[in-house]
């Protein structure tokens, strides 16, 4: 008989060549056909191996061979029980036989055959198992997946039979003797490793522990060469077969062989993995990665194969190496905290890994540096980080919330937050207290050595001076004394260490505060959320930025994302405790002092948001979302309890009081307790001084509850906050929001609200002495009243209107609403019968003439000239009027012109000199916003100052350039007043405006214009054009101011009206008043004039770069590419010498290069399209004098190059060379283009030629332009004709 060697293919067991070879006859003869006779057979030679034990095997063999062979045509049952037979039977009694042990007597002839045996046993059992498996994969193929059949309960029996097997024998001494050799184990290693991917799933766990035993016996018994042809089988039949199977390897390494598996697979997958790209470099990340979870300590050995994964240039791989090397040290914490005598890694090397992971912050791809901050977070989770390398991980993460990558904000804000939860100094970081402590230790160590330097210099001093003279006694070193001390001082310095660790993590949080706050008005979800979040733990951990930051989580009920309010409300209640309110009324108190503390750091406008999210949460909370509460009944409980409470502080009760005020005014008036409102409005006044604070919180609670009708219980309260504001003096800011809310209140409680308003104008006008007989009055009083008087008259109005609208309703006649006067003209018109039109323009003509008008006789009419002798003389000189009082004055004005219209022609003038020229840059910012709504009310009227409001743009403060923006992008992304060119030059210039705020919100402008755009239009390409000439303009220096006289302007554009002369009407009731009207100033200055600046070229190219962003249309490129050329060529020079000494101080040569370099910079930022190459092209008759300038030169240059990458680039070749020839020809002066007609123009599109000099008078057909610009760009629009609705593919800069 032949030798026996394991077959690369079990046929090739039929070929000869000098191993065995299976008997010829029988091979051919097969397996029988009849089911029972298949089954009778092998039960035949099961009876004769258990007989006659291994050498039946051999002798069996042939007869084996074939039935394993044909094993997928026998029957089922007779399949199955083959395999039981080769697996369990041949294999059991070959593994036994006395031929494999050590110390055999058996004859060489017997040792040979046993030894044979068992490999022969082996290699049909493994070819009989793949069989089997091959045959249920078809079946389930075809049949349903979820059915279990009767292999997979037999498949077990087989692979513990290959595992008994293996633990039968000695592998190491049959290894030596080379009769289980690399071929021979590797059956049992690929046995076990296809049997994994049939095996999963819980069910399986049997299966999976019997395939996992049998690999890593095979390799671990082996010695330590057959590593790596173990490894290369399991990576072809696991890693690299699928995802799912690099997670069956790493469950492999899982199972155990002390890391040795895993160091295998690692060595043999730094051979294989792939490049960037690659799908073995996605497959083995996964196998590493499942690796890192699975089985860390198996992986820790092996950190020297991890690391060299991170030179991968496969982003995947690198990711799963940094998630492995965290889970290695998570691994080592565990160790450490467990308190085991051997951690597994030491101090240094688990600081280098550190090292590793944290340094992947700053890698290539954006999946990794995700990846690294994920990683970073767990490492903190499990409180692997030591507390000397926790600033270093926390830098590492701040620095990665400015990624440019979303997912990496996340993740970056995310670890933020676990840095602070898990932080392993203290519950409390606050600064302040380590800040102290940490001085004082590091001031106690300065002076201990120093100490110790002095007691160290004695101590050698008297050892020199013993040397010359015996008798001097040298002190003796107390050792025990000397030990206590070093002790202490060791103390000290660890003490010191923790408080500097806790103050530059604080630091590194800190640090990033203002990138936080960015985040949290970021549009992007995720950046709202997880800037809530940390703003959340900040706060939870008494940080200073926690109490900033929490206001800015107030605005993320701002959000249209329904995640970012729902987080923003869930860190609120957080914040406040609201959860703990349940628990007892002692907690409800202290969330209830969290809330007033809250509140005492808010604004108007985080008020309004905290408004937002208590509405927001109380809607979703009716629709049972998940959303968390703010205002719960317990903390509003405690806050009423808080608010009426006689012991509390006067700044806590008012904090209490807006909270409730904020909440009344969210979800209405359930919250409101009559009882406790009315015991807290006891305290209003006190020893005769107003606190104007809680007048104001209380009013807003009495004006928000009394909106759904009168309620008698607040009628009292309302006078009584009345009487306090208007009978008492209050100098107090917060007066002018009570009085607006007590105004309100009053008109919507009280039966008779004329009268109340009446008294409290003519109190407030006593106290102003306008009813005296002094000709002056006190500049705070008559603030009060203008202001008072201007409320009323809105409210008045807004009554009317109300009235209006209830008898279209068909409602009843209601009670009278007006603000002064025994006149009945407004109830007639209220219970007559005439039409609904007649009648509302009746109520407000009358509100007109009889209240507010330029024919009124009204005490509120009577207060205009008032107010506008106020405004002009604050405009006259500097300082000679008050700025609350100046203020109060343009504020009334503006509030009366609402009402009327006379009024609003009238005093408009005034309103916009103020705008302009008023000293007080809050007056300038009221004005601002207030335009915003005279606009809404008297569109006619304001509509020919527009281009004064744009002017005020260029305000030299940023607070009201910020107003005027706000109101300007409101009225006019609401259709309220058309955007102009020159308009929209000035909000242009604010996308580089010094202040950030104003910048963002320019770009927000022209990104919501750009939204209006429909397929056929675009409003920012309709006013390109002038936008381009005015910006040109402003790079042409400095112009001087003109001074008019007194003369009355010709038009509202040209100049502005200092002052208004009063009526004869007005003059009498101010006559009646005993006060005079301030008369005109002699000279007056027109706001049209240009500051004494210009705009660089560096900004020019910025502004115009973001705008020409927005061309996205093709025959808007071309159209525009056409009028830029046409302007190149009538840029003219400019001879004035005062412009030529300031473009000669910017570094130009002359107006005429600077605005052909601008020009040709606007053409190179357009969207290059084929058909926009070819106008430029054509064109080049129109700027080839401008070639020769090197700039405009560089710019055409850029243009043929981006050219050459657009896609059908072969179609241009050819009209490319020639315009680049051309190009060249005119910089260098020598191109003629006399009689030639365009360039490089197809056949098919060639026309006739005509002469150059008449192209520009050839006629085209001019199509109607869609711009709604009525004077900026004297160039004739002419848009091409274009047959495609999508737009070509072109190429931006």
């Amino acid at each position: 008989m032949n030798g026996f060697s394991v077959p690369i293919h079990l046929k090739d067991l039929e070929i000869g060549g000098g191993k065995y070879v299976v008997d010829g006859d029988k091979a051919a003869a097969g397996i029988p056909r009849d089911a029972a006779t298949q089954r009778q057979e092998i039960e035949r030679i099961r009876a004769e191996l258990e007989t006659s034990g291994a050498p039946s095997v051999v002798a069996e063999f042939d007869a084996l061979y074939v039935l394993t062979r044909d094993a997928e045509s026998l029957d089922a049952q007779a399949r199955s029980a083959l395999a039981q037979v080769l697996c369990e039977t041949a294999l059991g009694v070959a593994s036994a036989s006395e031929a494999l042990k050590p110390g055999a007597t058996l004859d060489k002839e017997d040792l040979d055959e046993g030894r044979k045996a068992f490999v022969m046993a082996a290699v049909l059992a493994q070819a009989v198992v793949e069989k089997c498996d091959a045959v249920s994969l078809r079946e389930k193929a075809l049949k349903d997946k979820k059915k279990k059949d009767a292999w997979s309960k037999d498949r077990i029996g087989c692979l513990e039979g290959l595992h008994n097997a293996l633990k039968a024998i000695d592998v190491a001494w049959l290894w030596n003797l080379r009769v289980v050799d690399e071929a021979c184990l590797l059956l049992w290693v690929r046995a076990g490793a296809r049997a994994l991917p049939l095996s999963r799933g819980a069910a399986n766990g049997a299966q999976r522990a019997a395939a996992h035993a049998c690999v890593v016996d095979a390799i671990t018994s082996a010695p330590v060469e057959f590593g790596a042809p173990a490894a290369a089988a399991l990576v072809e039949d696991l890693v690299l077969r699928d995802e799912a199977g690099a997670k069956d390897a790493a469950d492999l390494c899982a199972a155990g062989g002390g890391g040795r598996v895993a160091g295998d697979l690692l060595r043999e997958l730094d051979r294989v993995s792939g490049e960037s790209g690659d799908s073995s470099a996605k497959l083995v990340a996964a196998f590493v990665d499942h690796l890192g979870q699975r089985a860390p300590s198996a992986a820790a050995p092996h950190v020297a194969s991890l690391k060299a994964q991170l030179a991968s240039t496969h982003y995947g791989l690198r990711s799963a190496v940094v998630s492995a090397l965290s889970s290695v040290v998570c691994e080592d914490a565990a160790d450490r905290h467990a308190e085991k005598e051997k951690t597994l890694l030491a101090d240094d090397a688990r600081d280098a890994l550190l090292d590793l992971v944290v340094e992947r912050s700053r890698d290539a791809s954006h999946w990794t540096r995700a990846a690294t901050m994920r990683a970073c977070a767990k490492l903190v989770e499990h409180r692997a980080v030591p507390r000397d390398r926790y600033a270093d991980v926390a830098s590492a993460v701040c620095g990665r919330l400015k990624d440019k990558t979303a997912q990496v904000r996340k993740n970056a804000l995310d670890s933020v937050c676990a840095l602070l939860a898990h932080n392993p100094f203290a519950p409390v970081l606050d600064p302040a207290p380590h800040e102290l402590r940490a001085d004082a230790l590091q001031a106690a160590a300065v002076a201990d050595h120093a100490s110790t330097v002095l007691r160290d210099r004695r101590r050698a001093e008297a050892v020199l001076a013993k040397q010359e003279d015996d008798s001097v006694e040298v002190e003796q070193v107390d050792e025990a004394l000397e030990d206590a001390l070093q002790d202490e001082r060791d103390k000290r310095r660890v003490e010191l260490d923790y408080h500097v660790g806790v103050l530059r993590l604080v630091h590194c949080v800190e640090a990033s505060h203002g990138i936080i706050d960015r985040l949290a008005r970021s549009s992007t979800a995720s950046d709202a959320v997880g800037a809530a979040r940390v703003f959340g733990a900040c706060r939870a951990f008494e940080l200073p930025s926690g109490k900033t930051g929490l206001r800015a989580v107030l605005r993320l009920a701002c959000s249209s994302h329904d995640a970012v309010k729902a987080e923003a409300a869930k860190v609120v209640a957080a914040s406040l405790d609201v959860q703990a309110c349940e628990t007892g009324s002692h907690k409800a108190l202290e969330a209830a002092k969290r809330a007033c503390s809250l509140i005492k750091g808010c604004g108007s406008v985080d008020l309004q948001c905290l408004e937002a999210l208590i509405a927001a949460a109380e809607k979703a909370a009716g629709e049972k979302k998940d959303f968390e509460r703010v205002a719960t009944p317990k903390l509003v409980r405690a806050l009423w309890d808080v608010a009426s409470a006689s012991k509390v502080d006067a700044s806590t009760r008012v904090a209490a009081c807006r909270f409730l005020a904020t909440c009344c005014s969210a979800v209405g008036s359930k919250v409101v307790d009559g009882p406790a409102l009315s015991d807290a409005a006891q305290f209003v006044v006190v020893e005769d001084s107003v606190d104007c604070a809680l007048a104001e919180a209380l009013a807003r609670l009495v004006r928000d509850s009394s909106r759904n009708g009168q309620k008698p219980e607040l009628v009292a309260t309302c006078a009584l906050l009345r009487e306090a504001l208007f009978a008492h003096d209050s100098g107090d800011g917060h007066w002018y929001g009570a009085c607006d809310a007590v105004l309100a209140a009053t008109f919507q409680l009280e039966g008779d609200p004329e009268q109340c308003v009446g008294d409290a104008l003519r109190s407030l006008a006593e106290k102003a002495q306008l009813l005296s007989e002094e000709p002056e009055g006190k500049a705070g009083a008559l603030a009060r009243c203008l202001h008072a008087a201007g409320a009323a008259a809105l409210l008045g109005l807004v009554a009317v209107e109300d009235l209006g609208s209830r008898m279209k309703k068909g409602a009843q006649p209601v009670k009278k609403v007006v603000v002064e006067g025994d006149d009945d003209d407004l109830a007639n018109a209220a219970g007559g019968a005439g039409e609904d039109a007649e009648r509302d323009a009746r109520l407000l003509r009358l509100v007109e003439e009889k209240i507010v008008g330029v024919k009124a006789d009204g005490f509120v009419a009577a207060l205009a000239p008032v107010a506008a002798k106020v405004a002009s003389r604050a405009l006259a000189r500097r300082g000679a009027v008050p700025g609350v009082l100046h203020r109060s004055a343009v504020l009334f004005l503006a509030k009366v012109s609402c009402v009327s219209r006379g009024v609003c022609e009238e005093y408009l003038p005034l309103l916009i000199t103020t705008l302009a020229r008023a000293p007080d840059a809050l007056a300038r910012q009221n004005v601002a916003v207030a335009l915003g709504d005279l606009a809404s009310r008297q569109p006619n009227s304001v509509e020919p100052w527009t281009d004064h409001v744009y002017g005020a743009l260029r305000d030299s403060d940023a607070t009201v350039r910020a107003a005027v923006l706000a109101t300007l992008a409101h009225l006019a992304l609401n259709d309220m007043i058309k955007a102009r060119g020159g308009g929209v030059a000035e909000v242009a210039l604010l996308v580089v405006d010094g202040d950030d705020t104003i910048r963002r919100r320019a770009r927000a402008f022209f990104e919501e214009l750009h939204k209006k755009s429909t397929a056929q239009s675009s409003p920012i390409y309709n006013l390109l054009p002038d936008v381009v000439s005015r910006l040109s303009a402003a790079r042409r220096g400095p112009v001087t101011p003109v001074v008019q006289e007194e003369e009355a302007p010709s038009s509202p554009k040209k100049t502005l009206r200092f002052s208004v002369a009063p009526s004869p009407v007005q003059n009498e009731a101010a006559k009646k008043l005993r006060f005079s009207v301030a008369p005109s100033p002699k000279k007056r200055v027109s706001i049209l004039e240009e500051k004494d600046e210009t705009l660089s070229a560096v900004d020019f190219q910025a502004i115009m770069g973001f705008l020409l962003n927005f061309v996205d249309k093709e025959k808007h490129a071309e159209a525009l590419a056409e009028k830029l050329c046409q302007r190149l060529d009538a840029t003219k020079a400019d001879d004035d010498d005062a412009v030529a000494k300031a473009r000669k101080a910017t570094g130009d040569v002359d107006a005429q290069t600077a605005s052909r370099r601008d020009l040709s910079f606007c053409l190179g930022r357009l969207m290059l399209t084929e058909k926009v190459t070819r106008k430029l092209a054509e064109s080049i008759a129109l700027y080839k004098d401008a070639l020769p300038d090197e700039g405009v030169y560089a710019a055409f240059t850029a243009i043929v190059a981006k050219a050459r990458k657009l896609p059908k680039v072969d179609a241009l070749k050819e009209l490319l060379d020639d315009w680049e020839a051309k190009l060249l020809a005119g910089h260098e002066r020598r191109l003629d283009l006399d009689g030639a007609g365009p360039a490089a123009v197809p056949q098919s599109a060639k026309k006739k030629k005509a002469p150059a000099k008449k192209r520009a008078t050839r006629k085209k057909k001019v199509v109607q332009s869609d711009s709604d610009d009525e004077g900026g760009d004297a160039l004739a629009e002419n848009v091409p004709r274009a047959t495609r609705t999508r737009p070509r593919r072109g190429v931006r800069a």
